[in-house]
């Protein structure tokens, strides 16, 4: 029997793909006086940490509708704290390493960094809720 989706696996699947899509855009761009403009995405450094995370996330959100049963042994909100920790700790080690040379305003000289930050955000309150709702009660089986 599958279960609903619920409000937590929704945040952390709205929160991954937004951090997705942020990942293919401009996460610092630098040199426009210069003529050089040099730009880097979400897909350098430990920004991949940040994809590889969102598309973990999205996978154990996916998983129990792909099995027979509705159900994975994986679809455990540890699983998502651990991944949420992953991409979290990536963002942030990206962002303190570039800190000098990262400008954050106006937003769209760095909107997928924006977009990876609201995203890893989102993921942060659905696992939250991930981790404060009760576990599903098993079904009784009838006795012999």
């Amino acid at each position: 029997m599958r279960r609903g989706l619920g409000v937590g696996r929704s945040l952390v699947a709205v929160g991954s793909i937004v951090a997705l899509i942020g990942c293919f855009l401009p996460w610092l761009s630098a040199g426009e006086l210069s003529g050089q403009v040099l730009t880097s995405n979400g897909l350098t450094g430990t920004g991949v940490l940040v994809f590889l995370a969102s598309v973990a996330m999205l996978l154990l959100v996916l998983l129990p509708y792909a099995a027979t049963s509705g159900r994975s042994a994986l679809d455990k909100p540890l699983a998502y704290a651990l991944l949420a920790g992953v991409g979290i700790g990536g963002l942030v080690i990206w962002v303190a390493q570039r800190w000098d040379s990262l400008s954050l305003l106006p937003p769209e000289r760095a909107i997928g960094l924006w977009l990876a930050i609201i995203g890893m955000v989102l993921v942060a309150l659905g696992v939250g809720d991930l981790l404060g709702e009760k576990p599903p009660k098993s079904p009784v089986r009838p006795q012999r």
